[in-house]
């Protein structure tokens, strides 16, 4: 996503499933829905796109907050297997990342 602009930030301290896409600040889509194949082709996932201006303003506030208080996420493959291994997250291998394989592994 951050090579076509789509800018991609990590909150601290919150564990989340659902998303919450803000277009333009005048549209909202929230859900569970990831954008990738599986969640249109394997699950059924939830999405509402809703253009009210109380719920647009609402979600506005609370995006333009969690970014202040958010920090960018490096989504190189080396940034992506160290983000995995700080998190004791052992599916690193199944991704398509070209790194060192060995360096980043879970000791």
């Amino acid at each position: 996503m951050d090579d076509v602009g789509i800018k991609v930030h990590k909150l601290k301290h919150l564990k989340l499933h659902a998303k919450m896409l803000l277009i333009d600040e005048c549209r909202v889509i929230v859900g569970s829905i990831n954008l990738a194949p599986g969640s249109f082709d394997s699950r059924r996932e939830l999405a509402i796109e809703t253009h009210d201006d109380e719920v647009v303003k609402r979600m506005s506030k609370i995006v333009h907050h969690d970014w202040k208080h958010s920090h960018r996420l490096d989504l190189s493959d080396e940034g992506l297997a160290a983000e995995l291994e700080r998190h004791n997250i052992e599916s690193a291998h199944e991704l398509a990342l070209n790194v060192d394989r060995k360096k980043h592994k879970r000791k």
